[in-house]
């Protein structure tokens, strides 16, 4: 499931926008509707979105002024926008598609396609770091104490057993 999040001034885009996803790709998860960048940076701080739609023209700033306030940029983007002139500028934020307005089903399929792919790429990367890791420390001569390996966010991380108070799973 890929957590989005559609950021446009205009709330006509914004539910156009919303009806696409909707019926056409279940697999995106729309947390948050926002219509002004200010909103927009909110939702993504709180929420922690993997893809973004995001509008370049707005009242008080720009997309791109958006997104140049974020401290680092941990998600996908797909500029979605009435305007062509900003592609080259679009894709130095990394985005992975730029789509005009009125939205075409196929180019937007397309764009899916796109970020589906690179999250895909990411989870096999994440994997194949963490068993890299519990390989490496599996056959350390050197590791003498009793640890514990533990699946995080940020990785695998090991856990002296000493050091467990209280163990609890969900």
């Amino acid at each position: 499931m890929l957590r989005s999040i559609i950021i446009d001034d205009q709330k006509k885009s914004r539910r156009v926008l919303e009806e696409l996803l909707r019926t056409y790709f279940p697999q995106v998860e729309i947390v948050a509707m926002a219509e002004s960048a200010e909103e927009g940076l909110l939702f993504i701080q709180e929420l922690k979105p993997d893809l973004i739609m995001l509008d370049i023209e707005m009242p008080e700033q720009t997309g791109f002024d958006m997104l140049r306030r974020l401290p680092h940029i941990d998600f996908d983007i797909i500029f979605v926008t009435a305007h062509n002139q900003y592609a080259v500028k679009a894709f130095k934020f990394s985005a992975l598609d730029y789509l005009l307005k009125p939205v075409d089903i196929e180019e937007l399929r397309n764009a899916i396609q796109k970020v589906e792919a690179k999250q895909q790429q990411r989870s096999k990367t994440s994997i194949t770091t963490q068993l890299d890791s519990l390989y490496a420390y599996l056959n350390s001569a050197q590791s003498t104490s009793k640890r514990i390996g533990l699946t995080t966010l940020d990785g695998l991380v090991f856990v002296e057993t000493n050091d467990i108070v209280r163990i609890e799973a969900e």
